[in-house]
């Protein structure tokens, strides 16, 4: 019953964390997709030219 108590806290705190971890991940994951097009749309330019 004690070990129940005290770790549920734990848990969610450790999930929130591993959540907002994921967050973080899929925006930096976002913005770097994006930069990787823009290169690549400035490369296919240049290449043209």
């Amino acid at each position: 019953m004690l070990t129940t108590s005290i770790n549920k806290p734990v848990l969610l705190t450790y999930s929130h964390v591993k959540y907002r971890i994921h967050q973080t991940f899929l925006r930096i994951n976002a913005t770097w997709k994006v930069r990787v097009l823009d290169c690549n749309q400035i490369w296919v330019r240049t290449a043209k030219l």
